[in-house]
């Protein structure tokens, strides 16, 4: 019942269904394999196939994304060449061969991690990708990826992406050593998507899921609008100004070398910095490369900044969070 925009995946929440979706495939992968009249020597592996954004529905009973059944094509692209495979479920679907089996190869596990490449790349863009006309080509999942608008602010999702949609099933996600050199078959197979999955996890955890919804509640309450944003710098910097006279000496000092002589500090176009350094954090997983802290490191060069300095901010944000959270009347 809600409109196209309000459908529309936000980064958040397609990082905890591709999580899902992972598990789910794990657990699928480690299945014994199933024989079958097509000969002993090739039994059927247990693989999900492509994977579109009508798969994924939202379950009111348990509160999760769920996954449909898309057995059918499961069966084709696993056992048919790429020309029956296109012909059996239309050229509008070109995309969805997979790029082993168009160069000659055989698909595995490693194939699910393709289609859920291309799963993530739909629901983050929230448009249809894909499916084109008789006679258009598909387009080009890495293409799509190099010119996502959202990919910046979330360069570790993208990341994470980019490899799964590998056009080259080795240069994906393979899994832990030991895991693959498991004399236990179903550990094996399960290997490369529960290293999918690590990655996943440590993009989602519920320190970060519980900052962004601090952000949201008291930093950028978007009910109060842009003026509510930057109420929280102004008490953020008044406290660290309070709490450390020399930090303000750098910022006038930062203000000169621009240009600058007069008016407040920090502007407002710092404040609006200091949100949009908030976003770029909260993006971010900690211990995990690149770090958000890169680009904003270059811009806060040869200030004399210090470990004290960077101290005082701390514990400046801290309390003004606290007092936000406080004032909110929010007991989390």
């Amino acid at each position: 019942t809600r409109a196209p925009a309000e459908r529309h995946f936000t980064a958040d929440t397609v990082r905890i269904v591709l999580r899902r979706v992972a598990e789910a495939l794990a657990l699928l992968h480690g299945l014994p394999p199933v024989p079958w009249d097509g000969g002993a020597d090739r039994p059927y592996q247990h693989l999900m196939g492509p994977l579109v954004p009508g798969n994924i529905y939202y379950d009111a009973a348990t509160m999760r994304p769920q996954v449909s059944l898309v057995g059918v094509t499961n069966f084709l692209w696993h056992f048919f060449e790429p020309q029956t495979f296109r012909h059996i479920v239309g050229p509008k679907n070109g995309t969805y061969l997979l790029p082993e089996k168009l160069a000659g190869g055989e698909a595995d596990v490693r194939g699910d991690q393709y289609f859920l490449g291309l799963l993530a790349l739909a629901l983050l863009e929230g448009r249809t990708l894909f499916i084109v006309g008789e006679k258009e080509q598909p387009v080009d999942p890495l293409a799509v990826l190099a010119q996502a608008a959202w990919a910046p602010r979330h360069v570790q999702l993208a990341r994470l992406v980019r490899r799964l949609l590998a056009p080259k099933p080795e240069d994906r996600f393979q899994g832990d050593p030991a895991e693959l050199a498991s004399a236990d078959a179903a550990q094996r197979a399960r290997a490369p998507m529960r290293e999918v999955l690590a990655h996943l996890r440590t993009l989602e955890s519920a320190d970060r899921a519980l900052a962004k919804y601090a952000y949201r509640r008291v930093v950028t309450p978007a009910w109060e609008g842009v003026a509510a944003s930057l109420a929280f710098s102004h008490a953020f910097y008044d406290a660290f100004f309070t709490r450390s006279p020399a930090s303000r000496e750098i910022f006038e000092r930062a203000r000169r070398a621009r240009g600058g002589h007069h008016g407040p500090v920090p502007d407002e176009t710092h404040h609006r910095k200091l949100l949009v350094g908030l976003k770029a954090v909260l993006n971010f997983a900690p211990g995990a490369e690149p770090s958000a802290i890169d680009s904003l490191a270059a811009s806060h060069a040869g200030f004399g900044l210090d470990a004290t300095h960077f101290a005082d901010f701390e514990a400046a944000f801290l309390t003004t969070l606290d007092q936000a959270l406080v004032a909110a009347g929010d007991s989390e």
